[in-house]
């Protein structure tokens, strides 16, 4: 079996995997700045195998050029940011196969991994579907399962699931490979379950000080870190970027949500749920800091205010 594989991220132990395995017949990558794109050509050239760039404006021409190059009898697709015409599906002889970072129909959509964390999720995934010709929509061929674990990031949980992709791209590959194609079983996506979040808008970065209480606060902080550098605030109308926090065990409060609470030892600040949050790592265009570090530099005081 020959796979064509489109990707531009988080897929190089499956990629490893499969050209162990003599299965990959080339690869395509999006037109988009990448470091996954320049490893991805690397490898290619490494092994002989066609690189080729597919643009939006052209998908149709590229994606059909490719095709017919590669001969592949599938195409696994591993991250993609464009939506691939309904021709260009009927190609390969077994279609296209996605592998998304959430449990299928919940969380459809670009970025699920900010979402979920965003949200408190504790269990994901990688759904592996037979792409149709809407969003995150197909049959299911194959789940995954994979914690969120109160300490991930955006960043360690999509080290996680390179393993967990790994797991599915082993057992799906088998399938095709031992049995007929007609014998695979596929199962209908539940549409009265589904969930869809498109890109996060900066609103959705920013941190409310005054709506959010301890634990949407730290859940967003770990959601946006690093793929969007932390979550977003002001201090005397300077923006910066918390990369991470942590919820103290101090309760009851009186101070307004967003205000500097008096400390010789870190960054203390109140929440809209009477608790304190300490800022661990805080991000400026000086520099990274420490929340200790940052204080003292910029002569925060009790009672000054963040979100302004």
């Amino acid at each position: 079996m020959k796979i064509g594989i489109i990707s531009n991220h988080f897929s190089f132990p499956s990629i490893n995997y499969l050209l162990n395995n003599k299965l990959i017949a080339g690869f395509a990558v999006p037109e988009i700045f990448s470091p996954g794109n320049k490893n991805i050509r690397l490898i290619s050239e490494s092994f002989g195998l066609p690189y080729n760039i597919l643009s939006k404006e052209n998908l149709l021409e590229d994606m059909t050029f490719w095709l017919l190059d590669i001969e592949a009898d599938i195409v696994f697709i591993f991250s993609f940011p464009y939506k691939i015409p309904g021709t260009v599906l009927e190609i390969p002889r077994y279609g296209f196969i996605n592998f998304h970072p959430s449990i299928l129909p919940s969380y459809r959509g670009p970025d699920p991994l900010f979402w979920q964390i965003k949200n408190g999720i504790t269990e994901t995934g990688i759904t592996a579907y037979r792409l149709d010709k809407n969003i995150d929509t197909g049959p299911i061929i194959h789940i995954e399962k994979e914690r969120i674990e109160r300490v991930d990031t955006y960043g360690s949980l999509s080290n996680k699931l390179a393993d967990t992709l790994l797991k599915c791209v082993t057992e799906v590959s088998a399938m095709y490979i031992e049995n007929n194609s007609d014998l695979i079983h596929f199962i209908k996506q539940n549409e009265s379950e589904y969930s869809y979040f498109g890109e996060p808008r900066e609103e959705d970065l920013k941190i409310n000080w005054q709506n959010q209480n301890a634990e949407k606060i730290y859940n967003l902080v770990r959601a946006s870190n690093p793929k969007y550098h932390g979550a977003a605030t002001f201090y005397n109308n300077f923006p910066m970027k918390i990369l991470q926090i942590s919820i103290e065990t101090e309760n009851n409060r009186s101070e307004k949500p967003g205000t500097v609470i008096e400390s010789k030892t870190g960054l203390r600040i109140a929440t809209l749920d009477k608790k304190v949050i300490s800022i661990d790592i805080i991000y400026v265009m000086e520099g990274y800091y420490k929340g200790l570090s940052f204080k003292n530099l910029f002569n925060v005081k009790a009672g000054d205010e963040f979100g302004k």
